[in-house]
């Protein structure tokens, strides 16, 4: 179920909302184009050299080449543009975009006279008008680009761009070529130094112009080639070689045109938890607008992931975005779309990541885009490990569910439903830390559940036999099935498709209307492969440094697809799939990227569940020798403290507030010495470190 309010519409920079008082972008609305008022421009425009074409193969007359009088330019005093603010005219003056008057004052772009010389950027010898971008007579689309009588779309000697080849002849007291052409290149650099602006208030002029820009490429070699793809850079633009075609002369597409020059600072890979904090790091360590982009193939902006398994699938009042956004389960503020937008940080929504050149720093999307960076953190993930992967027989059938993002509990809450509709029979897959969380989920939604499990005992990595045994009693006491030891070999379905049966490799058949498999889960590595280092076997991931930097140094890797040095052990390589280090290690790899100090990144293991009415916590290692059990497990409040070499590594507690759970966290990270009471003492012995 999409959620109104939680999605970020990404519109090309011409559909922008305009900053004068808010109003929206014609473009944006269906409107026409400036570039398409006084006659129709495809998405592609050919355009045909004059020598090879007959008068009825000449293109027709473009915007700038309209009259140059008060009902010469594009807009009129009645335009969708047309915004009247004290002076004389109005946001493109009183009588057009390419007309009499000027942007933003009388007749200049700011005042009463030009841009910077004698008229106006839009005016009547303006950028598009008949006379000059720096001054009287030299204009970017009028007389001159590079001189008095060498424009772009003027006459020599460089050459008409649509018109004459180049070199051409034209007035005998015109400048040399390289007289002109370094007189350009000197206002070329001049007037980029001042066209940053332009790109959030006047896109589509700066369409225009990066066009032409494109154009240059092909028409003037690679000396103009370079010298305008650096200033691109400059802008923070990126160009593609495939937005030319030499074949067929000179093309351009503007959607393509747009896609393929975005360039951040830093681009952040994947939407999850890890994303949303590093975004917050970014904006309290002063980041600016345009220098963070976030990508990811959700339709969501950043959300606590870990709600999913629990509130989301609640019976009543369950949780719903954009209440569960990040960074409410760190204390933070809640960061909706709007968040981004007003910290100037482009999240880009339902948009997969196909490809990483390292080389060129450079990512390219299904949408067609290449996003240049200067510092790239991955924070891709995990994805389920599905039955497909186990080739299980019968995976393709309807009424089988994982749980990753809330595309997929949206899924799950409807097949809930339908599962009530039929015999209201559930089984989950898996005995760890999702299947317990789902288990319990359904069942609070009065499905009949059944677990099935290859281990001895619930949650077999962490829990001793005597917490397991505590956990499995209360869950049959809200009446769910265990089935230890026992992996699904198949799964059976009916005349349309759906779950009928699991197949249990000990020969048993469990009915079911609805399934649910919580296995394990796998780093999202693959696009990585031969860009930056991977660890092959256990634990898997993308290997990176104590500083969270990858065999890149300027990529760096966060959350769950990280395999990080563990300083607790030794400096073993680690993955914590774990909602705490995802927001801990983007904290640090932000911080780090951006130029902070900071030291080797720290991070004490911890897990947390909240199922029905328990509620546990766990800080550290449970790699240990010994175990020693504390407490009242009759009264559901009990822990234990896992021992090596003598000293206590990990801690476990059931059923306490927040101020046992602080004294259990303080002594994991003292790692003080077991004492024989230790029993006796439990939580006490923080007290007496």
């Amino acid at each position: 179920m999409s959620t109104p309010g939680s999605t970020v519409s990404r519109p090309k920079p011409w559909e922008r909302q305009s900053r004068v008082e808010g109003t929206s972008s014609p473009a944006a609305e269906g409107a026409a184009k400036p570039w398409e008022a006084s006659r129709p421009v495809s998405s592609v425009e050919t355009v045909v050299p004059e020598s090879s074409a007959g008068p009825s193969q000449q293109p027709a007359a473009r915007p700038w080449e309209a009259g140059h009088g008060n009902q010469g330019g594009v807009m009129t005093t009645g335009s969708p543009y047309y915004y009247q603010r004290p002076g004389s005219y109005g946001l493109y003056g009183n009588s057009g975009m390419y007309g009499n008057s000027s942007m933003y004052g009388n007749s200049g772009m700011y005042g009463n006279g030009s841009m910077y010389g004698n008229s106006g950027m839009y005016g009547n010898s303006g950028m598009y008008g008949n006379g000059s971008m720096y001054g009287p007579n030299s204009g970017m689309y009028g007389s001159s680009m590079y001189g008095p009588y060498s424009g772009m779309y003027g006459m020599n000697p460089m050459g008409n761009m649509y018109g004459r080849p180049m070199p051409g002849g034209g007035d005998p007291n015109a400048p040399s070529a390289w007289q002109a052409m370094l007189g350009g290149i000197g206002s070329m650099v001049h007037f980029f130094g001042r066209l940053s602006f332009l790109v959030d208030e006047n896109a589509h002029a700066v369409h225009f112009f990066v066009s032409a820009l494109l154009q240059l490429l092909d028409r003037f070699g690679s000396l103009y080639g370079e010298l305008a793809r650096f200033i691109l850079r400059l802008l923070g633009l990126r160009t593609k070689e495939s937005t030319m075609d030499k074949e067929q002369h000179h093309y351009y597409d503007k959607d393509l045109l747009w896609k393929s020059m975005s360039h951040f600072k830093y681009v952040v890979l994947g939407g999850g938890n890890s994303s949303g904090y590093a975004a917050r790091q970014f904006v309290n360590l002063g980041g600016g607008p345009r220098e963070l982009c976030i990508i990811t193939n959700e339709a969501y902006v950043s959300y606590e992931r870990p709600a999913l398994s629990k509130a989301y699938l609640f019976p009543d009042k369950p949780a719903r975005l954009p209440g569960f956004h990040t960074c409410v389960g760190g204390g933070g503020e809640r960061q909706d779309p709007d968040w981004y937008a007003k910290h100037g940080i482009e999240f880009m929504v339902s948009t997969q990541v196909t490809e990483l050149n390292r080389e060129e720093k450079v990512v390219k999307t299904d949408q067609g885009e290449s996003i240049s960076y200067d510092t790239l953190i991955i924070a891709t993930g995990a994805r389920p490990v599905t039955l497909w992967d186990l080739k299980a027989s019968g995976a393709d059938l309807k009424g089988i569910y994982y749980l990753r993002n809330v595309q997929d509990a949206d899924v799950l809450i409807d097949g809930i439903a339908k599962a009530k509709e039929k015999g209201g029979k559930a089984v989950c897959i898996g005995g760890g830390y999702i299947g317990m969380e789902c288990a319990a989920a359904l069942a609070m939604n009065n499905l009949e559940v059944t677990m099935v499990f290859p281990e001895s005992r619930l949650f077999e990595r962490l829990f001793t036999p005597e917490i397991a045994e505590f956990y499995e009693k209360f869950y049959a006491d809200k009446g769910i099935t265990l089935v230890k030891g026992a992996l699904c070999k198949s799964l059976e379905g009916d005349e349309t498709g759906s779950v009928t049966t699991a197949v249990l490799d000990n020969g048993a058949k469990v009915q079911c209307d609805l399934v649910v498999v919580g296995i394990g889960a796998r780093p999202n590595t693959e696009i990585f492969k031969g860009q930056v280092d991977l660890v092959d076997g256990p634990p898997g991931g993308i290997k990176v440094n104590s500083k969270l930097q990858t065999s890149d140094e300027n990529i760096y890797a966060i959350g769950d697809v990280a395999a990080f040095p563990q300083s607790l052990e030794g400096g073993k390589l680690t993955r914590q799939e774990h909602v705490v280090n995802c927001r801990t290690s983007a904290a640090y790899a932000m911080s780090s990227a951006m130029g902070e100090k900071v030291g080797d990144y720290e991070y004490l293991p911890y897990f947390y569940s909240r199922v029905f009415s328990l509620s546990w916590q766990f800080y550290g290692s449970s790699d240990a020798e010994a175990v020693t059990h504390f407490g009242d497990m009759a009264s559901g409040k009990f822990g234990a403290f896992w021992v090596k070499e003598g000293k206590i590594v990990g801690g476990f507690y059931e059923g306490g507030d927040p101020e046992d759970f602080s004294a259990l966290k303080s002594i994991v990270v003292n790692q003080p010495k077991a004492p024989e009471n230790l029993a006796d003492l439990g939580l006490g012995l923080a007290s007496r470190m």
